[in-house]
């Protein structure tokens, strides 16, 4: 977690309760680091605010990416849902999968609605019910 990408989360937030219509993208690269080369690099945005990254692979990464969106954002919310595969102790294990992460957005009251094209990917219209 960075505080960039915590301070964007609350941002994004802020607008999704002021009943504001929001995208959410992956952006996929490759590191060029020196002890990392080579590793698939996972970015989150929403609205085009970097909420999320990861690097490596061997796990779902869009799932990991919004894990780190919701734990900046939501975790007290995250306290009151029960039940949720992929929370633990109110803590969004993203890892798990993309799927369990939606679950979980759609248990805070906002709605994901899935689009998906050749050219941008996986994307998510999020708004607040």
């Amino acid at each position: 977690m960075s505080k960039t990408t915590l301070k964007n989360s609350l941002r994004v937030k802020e607008e999704l309760e002021r009943g504001r219509t929001l995208l959410l993208n992956f952006k996929w690269g490759v590191s060029r680091g020196q002890d990392t080369y080579g590793y698939n690099i996972c970015n989150c945005f929403i609205d085009g605010e970097k909420v999320g990254n990861c690097m490596g692979g061997g796990y779902d990464m869009e799932g990991s990416t919004v894990g780190e969106f919701l734990n900046n954002a939501y975790h007290e919310e995250m306290q009151e849902l029960n039940g949720y595969y992929g929370l633990n102790n109110g803590y969004a294990n993203g890892a798990c999968g993309l799927n369990e992460m939606i679950k979980i957005i759609e248990g805070l009251g906002i709605e994901a609605e899935y689009h998906y094209n050749k050219k941008d990917g996986t994307m998510y219209f999020l708004t607040k019910k």
